[in-house]
């Protein structure tokens, strides 16, 4: 049976990373060790990985990162659980397909190993792409992603307020995401040739 915690952000508003689910992560690993972390979702792998890896220390898991290894497919074989963090979406499903990981964490997840999703960690276990938010700042070869569930599943959806989404409300309700600037900043380590420009909404 397949085991998953997938999770919608991994910052909340007012607390450090993962501080918000530090309880459900470990009542979830229970006797792992070893964590297999996929930091492919993200340009800076390395600032991400210092992140997670200090973050789970502080929870008694040793976090070794695949970008770090030369056997990535090995690592998540040999690895307790597998944690899948957060970006860009369309840029972790591509590399899940250049580097072969796709088949691997299926076949890992399929045999029991505990999967951990953030964020775009939890839309690539759906079966597609459809609910990300994120904009396409590379093209995988596919939209088809993990198919660890058989549902799609919406990271960061807010309930409107009136018919509005109120910004202020929102923060101070503990809610934390990455803005328009930071994806629009994603894009720009993936093509640097192809400039964007944000455009704000006109009130009337």
């Amino acid at each position: 049976m397949a085991r998953l915690l997938l999770i919608s952000n991994s910052t909340q508003h007012g607390s450090g990373y993962l501080d918000h689910v530090e309880t459900e992560i470990r009542d979830f690993l229970t006797d792992a060790t070893r964590i297999a972390f996929v930091p492919l979702a993200l340009y800076d792998r390395n600032q991400y990985t210092t992140q997670a890896r200090e973050r789970f220390l502080k929870m008694g898991y040793e976090l070794m990162s695949i970008h770090d290894i030369s056997n990535p497919q090995r690592a998540i074989k040999e690895s307790d659980a597998v944690f899948v963090g957060g970006g860009n979406t369309f840029r972790l499903l591509k590399k899940l397909y250049d580097w072969d990981l796709r088949e691997v964490i299926r076949h890992a997840v399929g045999e029991g190993k505990p999967y951990v999703g953030s964020s775009a960690g939890s839309i690539v276990a759906c079966p597609s792409l459809k609910t990300t938010k994120d904009m396409p700042i590379v093209q995988p070869p596919s939209f088809e992603a993990l198919g660890l569930v058989r549902f799609q599943i919406s990271p960061h959806y807010l309930d409107p307020i009136h018919g509005q989404l109120i910004w202020a409300r929102l923060k101070s309700s503990g809610y934390c995401s990455s803005s328009r600037g930071e994806r629009s900043a994603r894009r720009r380590t993936a093509r640097r040739g192809n400039p964007a420009r944000g455009k704000r909404g006109q009130s009337h």
